[in-house]
């Protein structure tokens, strides 16, 4: 994935500002999130008070890091208590690795059907805010994914890729520990959550 990213911006005229999706100053997918964050406060402030709805858990799919660090932001704002659960295919633990070391670690890339978490390390400019929010990160294997990738499509009628149902199937995985959780999956790459 960096590889290919490294020869489509070696393709950009000059002066061009390539943006990465996890890891520029500049910007990522997860600060975009952010960025929305008084439309989400709103919306979850509107329906505590409507509901009593608490936020136990949020689990989002983890690449680079760039997702989890934007919506871990804004869990933080709107649910001081939560726990937010990032979570990665089985064969590509650099972020559990990373977070339990307490330094980025690097692994070779990940044979995965989850191609948008077939990164090699976790973003540097990310990490800090992973390590301040993130409660833990877990793995899940690819045939869960596709138990997921089917769900949506049958229950839910969307279509959705691989990475993006690395949040439900952890939900799934660890909603045997878990009793009545009020829990939010976040998929790739828009903040369009599922309330369980």
């Amino acid at each position: 994935r960096d590889e290919v990213a490294m020869k489509v911006k070696e393709t950009l005229p000059k002066g061009t500002v390539f943006i990465p999706p996890y890891n520029h100053k500049y910007g990522t997918v997860g600060k975009e999130i952010f960025e929305d964050l008084k439309y989400w406060k709103g919306t979850y402030n509107h329906a505590a008070k409507e509901e009593s709805i608490r936020l136990d858990y949020l689990f989002v799919c983890v690449g680079g890091g760039g997702l989890i660090e934007g919506n871990s932001l804004v869990a933080a704002a709107i649910s001081p208590n939560r726990k937010i659960i990032g979570v990665e295919p089985e064969v590509g633990i650099d972020a559990q690795q990373s977070l339990q070391r307490g330094k980025i670690v690097t692994i070779e890339t990940p044979r995965t059907i989850a191609d948008g978490a077939q990164t090699q390390h976790l973003g540097e400019l990310v990490f800090p805010i992973m390590q301040h929010n993130v409660s833990q990160i877990m793995t899940v294997i690819d045939d869960e994914l596709v138990q997921d990738m089917k769900f949506f499509g049958e229950t839910m009628k969307i279509i959705v890729q691989p990475t993006g149902c690395l949040g439900l199937a952890g939900l799934r995985k660890r909603w045997t520990v878990v009793k009545f959780p009020k829990a939010v999956v976040v998929r790739l790459f828009y903040p369009v959550a599922m309330l369980i």
